[in-house]
Parts: structure tokens; sequence; C-alpha cells
């Protein structure tokens, strides 16, 4: 996966994008995202636009929370009872693949941090991974990596390509928007989140 494309990714996820659902399997982990500015098919002819993405990391993965609890285990119990409840919203400024400037910043700005998956490598910053993924959302802090990355929307893995056209589907898609509004346009979170970025993009 090109460095390009996870700037891409990272972008896409967090403008709007609220974490909705997490998944740990072996050597593995799935974290799920809805309202992404990715333009996917349609489930059915009469809903929206499917806006979900999933990030599977894979081959000696690492997840650790940060986090202002003193009992990790209650912690860990709220933590992942609230996604029965509502998404985490994320923060756009603190989403970054990549980012080992981020990851410092999480484990200097949080007093306490939970390990849900340990890497084998003494050594995340130098060699140890391939991929990272750091981001904050609503008090908590994520860092999770490893040396295998896919992104799925609901039909397929998503390559370099594929991503590229999805994100310049959904910029035309974000123009005709805001040009025809209500109608024929239903609402959409990940068009409202800044009228202006097309402005800005452009610049």
């Amino acid at each position: 996966m090109k460095r390009k494309t996870l700037n891409l990714m990272g972008e896409a996820i967090s403008s709007a994008g609220e974490w909705i659902w997490m998944e740990i399997a072996n050597d593995s982990i799935q974290l799920e995202f809805k309202n992404v500015q990715l333009y996917g098919p349609k489930l059915k002819e009469s809903e929206p636009h499917s806006s979900t993405i999933a990030i599977r990391l894979a081959n000696n993965v690492f997840f650790k929370i940060f986090h202002n609890e003193n009992n990790n285990e209650d912690f860990e119990k709220q933590f992942f009872n609230r996604f029965f409840e509502k998404p985490y919203n994320l923060n756009n400024n603190y989403f970054k693949f990549q980012d080992f400037e981020l990851f410092d910043k999480l484990k200097n700005d949080f007093p306490c941090e939970k390990d849900l998956m340990v890497n084998s490598k003494d050594n995340i910053k130098n060699g140890g991974i391939d991929f990272l993924l750091c981001f904050t959302t609503e008090g908590v802090g994520v860092a999770t990596g490893g040396n295998q990355i896919q992104f799925f929307n609901e039909f397929n893995i998503l390559n370099d390509e594929e991503i590229l056209k999805l994100s310049n589907k959904w910029w035309v898609y974000y123009v005709d928007y805001w040009k025809k509004k209500n109608p024929p346009y239903e609402y959409d979170i990940a068009c409202e989140v800044d009228p202006l970025i097309i402005a800005k993009k452009k610049k």
C-alpha cells in the first residue's frame, strides 16, 4: 500500500467518519468506520451509496489504548460496551497512518495504556512494523499496527487504484451534492462536515 494512498485514506476516514466496530482474531485486528469520503456502490437501489470501510491489520499486530482511567479492567469493559451504544467520533487532526510523532504524543499525553495485542518486536519505531495507525477519539488514544494492511468495503478488498477511483468518484458526488442539495440528495454528513472543503482542495 503506497504512502500516498494511506494519507488519502486517513483524510477520507477521519473527515466525518465514525468508528463503529473492531474485531480481534488470532494475529489480526479489523476496525470498521462509517461516513467515509469514498463513494462505494449501493447495496440496494433504494439506499444511499455505501460509506463504510474496514481496515484489517495482520502479521505481528499490536493494539494499544491510551486513556485516563486508573483501573484498566473497568476501562476495557466500558470501552467495548460503548460500541453497542453508539459510535466513537474521530478527531480529524489526530488520525494518521505512519506517524510516529503522533504515536509518541499519545504515549506522553495519556497516563495509562492498555495492551490488547502485543507486538513481538521490542521496538515498534525501528522496523518493528510496516504499517502504523494512530488516532484519538473522545478522550481515548489508539495505536495499532502490523506488517500487513488491507482495506475493504462491503464488496471486496481495495487496492491503491480502486481507492483512488472511489475517492475521485466521491468528489464528483460532493460537487453535485452542493449544486443540487435536497432534492435530489438526502442529508449526507460526509458532505456537510465542511462546505468549503472543495475550495480548500483546489488551492
